[in-house]
């Protein structure tokens, strides 16, 4: 299912929550991060950025900022989906 691990911008993130885990002691689910950045990727996966990248990159930067301030799953998840049901195709009843 999570055939787009080759992306670096995914590897930054993981590779921080990952060091977040083992450094400070806490349990940030990754198998739920990399479902949520599997369906941002999915659902953003027909829009652009201005500067031409896929558009998927900012929510994966606005969850490495908010790595920085909270080491919750959901707090790490709702970065990376926070555009998602505003900007796509996705509903709520989804």
């Amino acid at each position: 299912m999570f055939a787009f691990l080759n992306c670096e911008h995914i590897n930054k993130l993981l590779d921080k929550l990952d060091l977040i885990n083992h450094s400070f002691d806490k349990h940030i689910a990754l198998d739920k991060v990399k479902k949520a950045i599997f369906y941002a990727k999915k659902y953003h996966s027909n829009q652009k950025r201005d500067t031409g990248e896929p558009y998927y990159m900012h929510p994966l930067e606005v969850a490495l900022m908010v790595a920085d301030y909270s080491f919750k799953t959901d707090t790490i998840i709702t970065a990376i989906l926070h555009d998602t049901i505003e900007d796509t195709t996705l509903t709520k009843e989804r």
